[in-house]
């Protein structure tokens, strides 16, 4: 392997001499691998802590649905680094799969390596993990350029209201947020296919809460922190892929999928099947009407409302 080259190709390992890079990687236990052309190295809906790098070809990235629909986000060149994301957050399964387009070489890296300092405690370590935060906030950063891009092209994300002060005055305020409406909107769709009602309709109220909390400036507070403890429980299974199509203000939805999905076509046709027995339904029907009951049996006897 040509250290000088993968120094110079790659970013996350920008800032690392040849020779400290060439004992880190012993430390990493990095791996070389070469697949051909139509290759996976790494499928939906495996969980691993690798990630890669591209040494030579090229590697697309693709999006899987349940179906087995795949669609092309991006190809990666020579010194990308791919699988990241997936590796940071723990016990996702992925829903996005990396191919080879060409004959390639391809550096296969442990997350868990790179996280935590080795024995040896290499002086630029520390120097990777920096690279690697940064390299993952640029491609967050890049995600919500390209969103107000597409969504303000399309007149997304434009709010004219009149809002309550803090201190009790009523304001106009004059909004543009497309891309945050966008990924707003495209979270809410998921939700709808991997929240119960319950949580849904909580996380709602709850919601409301925390955006008086953070527009009264009570960021450092222990029911904010609270709050966040809540949601980050709440939103482990909230994960998949979304389409949504952008035309005059309008975000409309075009499909969503999740490995986690709390849908099942089979359960909610309603149709005679061993899924779902329709005669439940009458034990709700008596329970949830004995109390409409009871009000229209004992009001004829009221006295007069004035």
């Amino acid at each position: 392997m040509d250290v000088n080259a993968l120094r110079r190709s790659c970013p996350l390992f920008r800032g690392i001499s040849e020779e400290d890079l060439t004992a880190m990687l012993g430390c990493l236990s990095a791996r070389e691998i070469s697949p051909r052309r139509g290759d996976f190295i790494m499928r939906t809906p495996e969980v691993h802590p690798l990630m890669g790098v591209v040494l030579e070809g090229e590697v697309e990235m693709i999006s899987e649905d349940l179906f087995g629909k795949k669609s092309l986000l991006s190809v990666l060149p020579v010194g990308s680094l791919f699988g990241e994301s997936y590796t940071c957050v723990k016990a996702r399964r992925r829903t996005i799969a990396y191919q080879a387009r060409t004959h390639c070489r391809v550096l296969l890296l442990d997350y868990n390596r790179i996280l935590h300092a080795c024995k040896l405690v290499c002086r630029f370590h520390h120097r990777m993990i920096e690279n690697m935060v940064e390299l993952i906030a640029e491609k967050n950063l890049a995600l919500v350029e390209k969103l107000n891009e597409l969504g303000g092209k399309n007149g997304i994300g434009l709010l004219d209201i009149v809002e309550n002060r803090l201190v009790g005055m009523k304001s106009r305020g004059v909004y543009e947020t497309p891309g945050g409406a966008i990924l707003y909107k495209a979270i809410n769709v998921l939700e709808t296919i991997t929240l119960d009602k319950e949580s849904s309709h909580f996380k709602a109220q709850l919601a409301q809460k925390y955006a008086d909390i953070v527009y009264n400036g009570q960021w450092f507070t222990p029911l904010r922190e609270a709050l966040d403890a809540f949601a980050d429980s709440l939103e482990k299974t909230v994960t998949g892929d979304v389409k949504l199509k952008l035309y005059k203000g309008n975000m409309i939805n075009a499909g969503v999928t999740s490995p986690y999905t709390l849908y099942d076509e089979q359960t909610a046709s309603f149709g005679e099947d061993e899924d779902y027995n329709q005669a439940d339904a009458t034990g709700f029907i008596n329970l949830f009407g004995l109390s409409i009951k009871e009000h229209a049996k004992l009001s004829k006897n009221w006295p007069e409302i004035k």
